[in-house]
């Protein structure tokens, strides 16, 4: 039995520090959410993308920033849409 549990724990650290990193990249990713949308408010059941251009951008990046880096996800709001992130 003890050889199975060692075997389990094999590489959990890895594991451990690839979701640690998802994980932060995440908190930036809903942080540039909450602050974008602060900045561009509109209604509860406003369509989404709207015809705001920047609407399409955040779109993109959502999706192509989550598997980068916190730091590089906080660079690149600042740069292409404006919006600082802590």
């Amino acid at each position: 039995m003890e050889l199975l549990l060692d075997c389990a724990d094999e590489g959990i650290g890895d594991k451990l520090k690839a979701f640690e990193g998802e994980q932060a990249t995440g908190e930036k990713l809903n942080e540039l959410s909450e602050k974008y949308f602060r900045k561009h408010p509109r209604s509860f059941d406003a369509p989404w993308p709207s015809e705001e251009p920047l609407d399409r951008e955040l779109r993109q990046f959502m999706t192509s920033m989550v598997d980068e880096r916190p730091d590089v996800v906080t660079a690149k709001a600042k740069e292409l849409l404006g919006v600082e992130l802590d």
